[in-house]
C-alpha cells in the first residue's frame, strides 16, 4: 500500500500571522490504517519552502533586533529597535545610524558617527565610534550590543560587546548573519527513527539547504537530478493525526517572515 500525505502552510498556526513558524497538526478526517505486519518506508517527494528566513526578529527565546546607543559615553541610551528582516551588516550599520539620525545627533548631514562593516577577506566585522561626528550637545558616542543577541550575531562576544571610546574595535568571533543556519531539518511525528546522525539515532525526514535562497526552495533538487530515497522507518499502523515541525540548524523552530511551506511524503507498507 502507498500512501500520499500532503502538509501546507503559509501562516503561524498559533498567532495567525504571516510571520512566525510552518509547524501544525493535521487531523485526518477518517483513520489511514497500513498492515501491522508488514514494514514500513516513506520518502520525502516535495519540500518547498520561502526563502523570506530572518536573522533579525524576536520570536522564541531569540531576539536579535536591538542595540543600544549613546552620545554622552553611556550616561543615557537609546534603543535602536530594528523591525524583523534579513539584514546585512551594512544594513545593520544604516538602521542604527538612521535612529540617531532621527534624534538629530549629527553636525553634518550624512555624515555619520558610527562605522558597522564587514572585511569579507578576514570574516571579521568591526565597529568604528567617531565623536567628532556629534552636533553640539554631544560629547561621546557609544554602543552596547549586550542588550539583546544582535551582538554575537556580528561576532561580538559577551565580554566584548560594548565600547565607549572612539577608534575602531574588532569583534572576537565569526559574525553569524546566517543566524538561523544553512538548513533547516524536517520531522513528521508519525515517521520515527529514519537516520543516524553523529552517533546518534535522529527522526528528521530530510536536511533542506537554506543558505542564500532568493527563490523558492525546493527540494530534492530537479536542477541535479536529486530523487528522496525509501528510507525503513517506525511509522503507526493506525494514523488518526499527524505533526509537522521545522527545525533550524540549530535545533530551533524555523520562522519565516511571510510565504508557504509544502511538503509531499509518500509512506509505503512492503
Amino acid at each position: 500500500m502507498s500512501l500520499l500525505l500532503d502538509y501546507n502552510r503559509s501562516i503561524d498556526s498559533i498567532s495567525g500571522l504571516d510571520f512566525g513558524t510552518r509547524n501544525g497538526t493535521i487531523n485526518l478526517r477518517q483513520p489511514i490504517y497500513l498492515d501491522p505486519n508488514k514494514k514500513k518506508q516513506f520518502r520525502v517527494l516535495r519540500v518547498m519552502l520561502s526563502p523570506e528566513i530572518p536573522n533579525v526578529y524576536n520570536s522564541g527565546g531569540i531576539n536579535t533586533t536591538t542595540c543600544n546607543i549613546s552620545r554622552d559615553g553611556g550616561a543615557t541610551w537609546i534603543t535602536c529597535l530594528l523591525k524583523k528582516g534579513i539584514y546585512t551588516i551594512s544594513m545593520l550599520n544604516d538602521s542604527i545610524n538612521d535612529v540617531a539620525t532621527l534624534q538629530s545627533w549629527w553636525a553634518v548631514k550624512g555624515e555619520y558617527g558610527f562605522d558597522l562593516s564587514y572585511n569579507p577577506a578576514t570574516k571579521i566585522v568591526y565597529i568604528k565610534l567617531d565623536s567628532t561626528k556629534l552636533a553640539v550637545g554631544g560629547t561621546q558616542l557609544a554602543i552596547d550590543f549586550g542588550v539583546s543577541q544582535m551582538g554575537l550575531m556580528c561576532g561580538f562576544s559577551s565580554t566584548n560587546n560594548s565600547f565607549i571610546v572612539d577608534g575602531l574595535h574588532t569583534a572576537d568571533l565569526s559574525p553569524q548573519l546566517d543566524w538561523q543556519g544553512q538548513y533547516v531539518e524536517i520531522f513528521c511525528s508519525i515517521i520515527q527513527s529514519t537516520r543516524w546522525v553523529n552517533g546518534q539515532l535522529s527522526s528528521a525526514l530530510c536536511r533542506v539547504p537554506i543558505s542564500a535562497s532568493t527563490s523558492e526552495i525546493v527540494f530534492p533538487s530537479a536542477n541535479n537530478g536529486m530523487i528522496s530515497p525509501l528510507i525503513n522507518a517506525s511509522i503507526p499502523s493506525a494514523i488518526q493525526s499527524f505533526d509537522v515541525t521545522i527545525k533550524n540548524a540549530f535545533g530551533r523552530d524555523a520562522v519565516f517572515l511571510y510565504g508557504n511551506a509544502s511538503i509531499e511524503l509518500e509512506i509505503i507498507d512492503v
